[in-house]
């Protein structure tokens, strides 16, 4: 009987240890699992692009939010009108886009996540010249490059309009800061951060010391996330984007991110930037 009595004793110790062995078996396969979506993507560096290393600024401030919530994002690229057709579409399960301005339109079509980015327009300017703006007037006498096609500020837009501003019209952003290093234009408006990734594509860090951006920028805008509103799922998932934001901005890597874009450091390609070939 006391023989008995132990070989039971013995075959449920068996069992505990064997069941204890698979909970934390099952545990350890449900931690390591990741759920993996879909987002459309499309071409403007440095924010996105398929030529940059992270797929961009934006691609990877993304990337990095979801996977705070163990979720991996792939993305496909496209021109920007079908990526966004693609994406109210569903028929290839997108999950989401991102790189957006919110709209009254795309506010009925689209959930936006908190702000993943604030996109500044400021006036390039040499160091070695004294610039300071508060209102238009402050430009106006001063020799302005603008790229051909490119619009500006509505402010910027309407003292051209009227002729109080003294401006040149070149076909390529490069072309205009080479301008400015030539002294041959005053200031050069442009986004902050295209304005950037141009003089670190075609120019020397020489040449990029003698530029800066004026603190006082001419226009803003608010970068989104944006989900489908037709897609069941898109309430959550914005929740769920959201949490990840956060807890990048809380371990201070959003901001990092930022500084290693404006530094040229998701350039794969440059002949001047040396941390391209690493």
């Amino acid at each position: 009987m006391a023989v008995r009595a132990h070989k039971v004793l013995v075959n449920l110790t068996v069992l505990i240890i064997a069941f204890l062995y698979s909970g934390i078996a099952i545990q350890v396969v449900n931690a390591s699992e990741n759920q993996v979506i879909k987002f459309t993507n499309g071409e403007w560096a440095p924010f996105t692009s398929e030529k940059l290393r992270y797929n961009g600024l934006f691609s990877k401030i993304v990337s990095e939010a979801f996977l705070q919530e163990n979720i991996t994002v792939e993305y496909d690229f496209y021109p920007w009108a079908r990526g966004y057709k693609f994406l109210l579409k569903q028929s290839d399960g997108y999950s989401g886009s991102l790189g957006y301005v919110w709209s009254e339109k795309r506010a009925k079509e689209l959930y936006f996540s908190d702000p993943i980015f604030t996109g500044y327009g400021c006036f390039f300017h040499l160091k070695s010249t004294k610039f300071d703006w508060q209102d238009y007037s402050d430009i106006e006498g001063l020799n302005i490059g603008t790229t051909i096609g490119y619009s500006y500020s509505p402010e910027f837009e309407e003292a051209r309009k009227q002729g109080k501003l003294n401006i040149t019209e070149l076909s390529k952003q490069s072309q205009n800061f080479n301008m400015l290093l030539k002294g041959r234009i005053d200031i050069y408006p442009s986004n902050m951060d295209a304005g950037f990734n141009v003089l670190h594509n075609h120019f020397s860090a020489k040449d990029i010391e003698k530029i800066t951006c004026h603190k006082k920028p001419y226009h803003q805008a608010k970068i989104y996330t944006v989900f489908p509103k037709n897609n069941a799922g898109s309430k959550k998932m914005v929740e769920t984007f959201n949490r990840g934001l956060i807890k990048l901005q809380e371990k201070g890597l959003y901001d990092q991110f930022i500084k290693d874009s404006r530094a040229g450091k998701y350039l794969k390609l440059s002949p001047y930037y040396e941390g391209s070939k690493n």
